[in-house]
């Protein structure tokens, strides 16, 4: 193995020279480095204890760097021995920070971090881990996360911190009290450097400082030059060094981290072939190893690309420094690399899916294509994006749980309608604008930047509702003509920022900080968007006054948040929904919350008012839903008016983040869910069977107290079928006499031998058609004693749309047959009742008596199901089994 010291940037630096003027001075910085590097090695080989996925960092990977230095720099940048020595201790502290031992009480102090604080929990909230790891798990991945994000920052402080010895003795890397006082932090400002953008070196580290008075004064330290350096030699040093074999081979390595060792351990030194690096593999990839070559493919790449950058830097700012090596050869393509690193048995085509046309995709895939025809579906999501902000500020600021509003506003002008949504939430950088905002499918609040730039909201227990990053591309729903103003609470006035789209998506849009009169007094954002040129088709004129407001509060319904709309179209009409309002809704207020006129076209049961007064006197039951742990799960009732007297706009609101996500049969109301949907309009209410037990049993005992007629009966049997309560003494089945309920028919069973069903559609239209011609009406046909009418088909609870993407019923109850709803329920009966097996799916309907018509027997098809016959059919199945 080469010693750093037999490196050229070491010898013209740092080695001892012959009849050296500045001997003393020189062997100052050498003894000092040397010490430090005692000392450095030992720390940071503590990094394999507590990252063993990663690859080495230890003092082989800090030496290789002066290797790398020599070969990136060449003889085209030199170093005087202050630069030397700040550019070693930056090569010995730029990784320190991904061990423990670089905090000097260990985990204890990391913990204290706000980003361990932070990632904690969010894992812990998180059901992808939560549900799957142990709590000391994920501590680990907490940890492990942390070292990983705020290694860089941490770098700053290992030069002039210090460890206390079992004697009291404070231990620093740098011993020599002058040059850490002189060097400590423009060291700790380098190696932090390494993890920063180009942009940011650029405006932080472009100088140039002095030298400390006991050294040469032309010793100055040009701190951008360094970083640059430290910058090109960290991400270029990818050989055997990092990942020893045998090593590999106790390492249980997950995949990713695996592919690094791999193809980190198959490749040599690079070596400078013009102005390019030049790499290449000791031996060729077999087809296993496929994934490890294209991660080399992909890093080289990398390397090559900063390179690049870094170079361009110091052409731009150093009119005398370039880099050597600006680039790595052969990586423009596979088949190139493939020269260099070679494979066995297989080809390296680039066969990875791309995405050709991007402004397509995001207008398919952000739009109509996978929220549908429902361009009111964008000011959710708008409104989404507010309160998600307005709810990390109230964290971060410790503000109540009522504090600001956000404020939708639709304004005519000469020039068009316009959509206004503003909030006083925690704003945007122009680093979330760039990265997060306007990269799809990349979400803010899912991504390390988030607790980066707001230490300390996770670990207050912030949860968004966004996560999937598509939702603001929704705007494009409305128009073309798009409009963004932002400033963070931290930022000054003249930092508000202003993001504009002139033709949508089609172009690129530009940013740029407002000017004076567009500059955001108070802190927050604003989305500003101009409707398409038919404003109409969204807010549809002759509609009742109000209806854009009020089309907003059913969006918004459950909103944790202030909502202030006003509609200068509509009169100036305004509407203000004060934040978690629905849970004291009177019957009035939550039917217009909750009631969907669009959806209401039964014009067999009344106009929409008749309706909505009908609805009312049902809402007088609306009780709150309160879960085990004392949470407020939902507001409403349950609605078991079938079909035929209210249609689906009285449907329940199933809300994820304050804001509509889907329906539901037989609850009216509010009610709290959860999704993974990306689009957001598929849930299932959140809590358990327990949870609404207590809710379902009160509003069972407030309905039986009613004079419910055989329909209402029928439709709330179904309705708690559906969530998984059976209540046997409901009338459900029509027969001659009374109306029975499943006990009546577990006593009919217990004495006959057969039954028949008929589905009750059908008995009806039967009614029906005998009625018209004759002048009985409906009441001549006579059922046998042993013919019940049951409802065949179900309404599901959840909307028939896309109903694959989750559970059928919100709790699965206890085996029933929910796909056959009612009847389901009753063969199950018989089933149990005989001790027979009936396979209802396979079953056909047969003509058999029905009863009688005006004193003739009278036949239809009906279910027929005879004890004996299916418990032989059982028995002759059982013996065609054994056989088998």
């Amino acid at each position: 193995m080469v010693d750093f010291r037999s490196t050229k940037t070491w010898s013209s630096s740092l080695e001892i020279k012959s009849q050296d003027k500045f001997g003393e001075e020189r062997g100052i910085l050498r003894s000092s480095f040397l010490a430090a590097r005692t000392k450095a090695s030992l720390l940071v080989q503590e990094i394999a204890r507590d990252l063993p996925e990663y690859t080495s960092h230890d003092i082989t990977h800090l030496d290789a760097l002066w290797e790398y230095c020599d070969l990136i720099i060449g003889d085209s940048l030199d170093l005087n021995p202050a630069e030397a020595y700040v550019l070693g201790l930056s090569f010995l502290t730029h990784d320190a920070g991904m061990s423990l031992a670089a905090y000097p009480n260990g985990l204890d102090d990391l913990k204290k971090t706000t980003i361990w604080k932070d990632l904690s929990a969010l894992y812990r909230s998180d059901i992808n881990w939560s549900g799957l790891r142990v709590e000391a798990d994920l501590d680990k991945m907490a940890t492990a996360e942390s070292l990983r994000l705020m290694h860089a920052e941490k770098s700053v402080d290992v030069a002039n911190q210090f460890w206390v010895d079992r004697n009291g003795k404070q231990i620093y890397i740098i011993d020599d009290e002058r040059l850490r006082n002189s060097f400590g932090e423009v060291i700790g400002a380098v190696a932090k450097s390494h993890w920063e953008s180009i942009e940011k070196i650029h405006v932080y580290l472009n100088r140039i400082i002095g030298s400390p008075p006991f050294l040469p004064p032309e010793w100055t330290c040009d701190l951008l030059k360094l970083s640059c350096i430290l910058r090109a030699c960290d991400v270029a040093h990818l050989d055997s060094r990092r990942a020893p074999y045998f090593t590999q081979l106790f390492r249980n390595l997950p995949p990713i981290s695996r592919d690094h060792w791999i193809f980190q351990e198959m490749l040599g030194r690079p070596i400078a072939v013009g102005d390019r690096l030049s790499y290449a593999s000791t031996r060729r990839f077999s087809e296993t190893e496929s994934a490890a070559w294209w991660l080399c493919y992909d890093t080289l790449r990398y390397v090559d690309a900063e390179l690049r950058s870094t170079d361009a830097l110091l052409a731009d700012t150093r009119t005398d420094c370039r880099l050597a090596v600006r680039g790595v050869s052969n990586v423009e393509t596979p088949a190139l690399m493939e020269k260099n690193v070679g494979t066995r048995d297989w080809v390296p085509v680039d066969a990875q899916i791309r995405i050709s046309n991007v402004s397509k995709i995001v207008s398919i895939l952000g739009g109509r294509g996978l929220y549908g025809d429902n361009p009111l579906v964008a000011l959710r999501e708008l409104i989404q994006n507010s309160c998600d902000a307005v709810r990390a500020r109230r964290l971060i600021e410790g503000r109540g749980n009522d504090w600001e509003k956000i404020r939708v506003r639709k304004r005519v002008s000469d020039n068009g309608t316009y959509i206004d949504i503003s909030d006083d939430g925690i704003g945007m950088s122009l680093e979330a604008i760039n990265s997060k905002l306007l990269d799809f499918g990349s979400s803010y609040w899912e991504s390390s930047l988030s607790y980066l730039e707001l230490p300390g909201l996770y670990a207050k227990g912030y949860k968004s509702t966004g996560r999937f990053g598509i939702g603001f591309f929704s705007v494009f729903m409305l128009g073309d003509q798009v409009s963004v103003w932002t400033r963070r609470p931290s930022a000054p006035l003249e930092k508000t920022i202003e993001l504009v789209f002139n033709s949508g998506i089609s172009t690129r849009p530009f940013i740029r900080y407002a000017n004076e009169s567009k500059r955001l007094v108070d802190p927050g954002t604003i989305v500003s968007v101009k409707i398409f040129d038919k404003p109409e088709k969204l807010f549809p004129r002759g509609r009742e006054v109000g209806y854009f407001s009020k089309s907003i509060e059913r969006i918004a319904c459950s909103c944790d948040v202030n909502i202030e709309i006003v509609d200068d179209g509509d009169g100036g009409y305004q509407l203000s929904i004060p934040a978690n309002s629905w849970k004291e809704l009177d019957p009035p207020g939550l039917v217009r919350r909750t009631f969907d006129a669009d959806r209401s076209n039964n014009e067999r049961f009344g106009s929409i008012k008749q309706i909505q007064k009908e609805l009312m006197k049902d809402a007088r039951r609306a009780r709150p839903v309160i879960a085990k742990s004392g949470e407020i799960l939902g507001f409403g009732f349950l609605n078991p008016r079938p079909d035929y007297y209210i249609g689906p706009e009285l449907d329940g609101i199933i809300t994820v983040g304050g804001l509509k996500a889907d329906q539901i049969n037989g609850l009216s109301g509010i009610f709290l869910g959860t999704t993974n949907a990306i689009s957001r309009d598929i849930a299932c209410l959140r809590g358990s069977r327990e949870d609404y037990s207590d809710w379902i049993s009160d509003q069972v005992n407030l309905i039986r107290k009613e004079n419910i007629d055989f329909g209402i009966s029928v439709g709330l049997a179904e309705t708690l079928l559906h969530l998984g309560i059976k209540d046997e003494s409901l009338p459900i089945m029509e027969r001659a006499g009374p109306a029975a309920s499943i006990n009546d028919l577990r006593n009919f069973l217990r004495v006959e031998g057969e039954v028949k069903f008929i589905h009750d559609a059908s008995l009806s239209l039967m009614r029906r058609s005998y009625a018209a011609v004759s002048s009985n009406k409906l009441g001549s046909i006579v059922l046998d004693d042993n013919v019940f009418s049951v409802r065949m088909g179900t309404r599901p609870i959840f909307p028939m749309r896309r109903l694959h993407f989750r559970e059928e019923v919100v709790w699965n109850g206890d085996g029933v047959r929910s796909d056959f709803g009612i009847f389901g329920w009753v063969v199950s009966v018989v089933e149990e009742e005989w001790n027979v097996s009936i396979a209802i799916d396979e079953y056909r309907e047969a003509k058999a008596r029905l009863g009688s018509l005006d004193g003739n027997q009278l036949d239809d098809r009906l279910y027929v199901f005879n004890r004996n016959s299916l418990s032989s059919r059982g028995a002759k199945r059982k013996r065609s089994m054994r056989q088998k």
